[in-house]
């Protein structure tokens, strides 16, 4: 299994009122992409300072030496 890791930084976002829940809008655009996965939210004092995201890649139960799922 392959995984391939991404990192959106949240706190790019510099309006204290928008980027108070711009982060969910971040974390709904990643679940939604994702078929396999992680999305992984970071806290610091009390603010989201980073969304992680860990895309998995599976493959199919096809016998070894097959290939990749097609659905890919």
């Amino acid at each position: 299994m392959s995984a391939k890791h991404i990192t959106e930084p949240a706190a790019l976002i510099h309006h204290p009122a928008a980027a108070e829940f711009a982060w969910l809008d971040i974390v709904r655009r990643q679940v939604k992409s994702l078929h396999f996965g992680v999305v992984q939210i970071v806290v610091h004092n009390d603010r989201v300072v980073q969304i992680e995201r860990t895309e998995k890649i599976r493959l199919s139960d096809q016998p070894p030496g097959t290939g990749v799922d097609s659905a890919i």
